[in-house]
């Protein structure tokens, strides 16, 4: 598909990932630099660990950003949604990749060298503090995850993981209440360093409680508000 330059404006506005809109004329720069390439449900877009460093942006489906621990575990970071990017630490930094990036389903991404991405950001001052603020969301969000797994009960750690997904890459669940997380409960374990076994219990006592309703690879967020009163004293 060729996308316009109007169109991934709107995709990434509409992600909301950046604070202040990227304007089409640094939209326009990306497009000329990249390429745009599809990938097949299951596909490996990015290997962990590649010398070749990229920035992509997400134009359409969904990507896995994951690493595996030694013993095989897979560690998700995040679920990345259209008008969503990534590898911009590895491109600006010269470094290697630290996560897979796998096509959840049938993607389609804009994928720029690292040389290409670091001339742009000299290039275009709105595209330099669209990375410069993407790699400060980062940092607070690392931050904000460090802090829960040394000091956050369970229960929160999952509570804001739950709300932080519906906010970011939830779905309106027409004719009803909430939104809806397409995460599988074992991909969710790994997001707060819980086994499956105790994730499946505290959703299930959420599930009791009102809180979310728990389907084959959804979840649904039916009360924002109680879980967020979770978060008032997560220790």
């Amino acid at each position: 598909m060729s996308w316009t330059t109007q169109e991934v404006t709107d995709l990434i506005t509409n992600s909301k990932i950046l604070k202040k809109p990227l304007p089409e004329s640094a939209v326009e720069a990306l497009l000329k630099k990249g390429t745009v390439k599809g990938y097949e449900k299951g596909a490996l877009i990015l290997q962990r660990g590649e010398q070749e460093t990229r920035f992509f942006v997400l134009l359409k489906g969904t990507a896995r950003l994951s690493a595996h621990t030694l013993s095989g575990r897979e560690f998700v970071s995040i679920f990345v949604e259209p008008g969503n990017f990534w590898g911009v630490h590895a491109c600006l930094d010269d470094v290697q990749e630290s996560h897979d990036a796998l096509a959840e389903t049938e993607v389609e991404v804009l994928a720029l060298p690292a040389k290409a991405l670091r001339d742009l950001m000299w290039e275009n001052r709105d595209v330099q503090e669209a990375l410069i603020a993407f790699l400060c969301q980062r940092f607070r969000m690392a931050l904000d995850v460090a802090e829960q797994f040394a000091t956050w009960k369970p229960r929160a750690r999952l509570a804001w993981r739950l709300l932080y997904l519906a906010q970011s890459h939830g779905i309106v669940a027409h004719g009803r209440r909430g939104l809806e997380v397409a995460v599988s409960q074992e991909a969710l374990a790994s997001m707060i360093n819980l086994s499956r076994q105790r994730t499946n219990i505290l959703l299930k006592e959420m599930e009791r409680e009102g809180l979310v309703r728990l389907e084959y690879g959804r979840i649904g967020v039916r009360d924002v508000d109680a879980m967020q009163a979770l978060l008032d004293n997560p220790t």
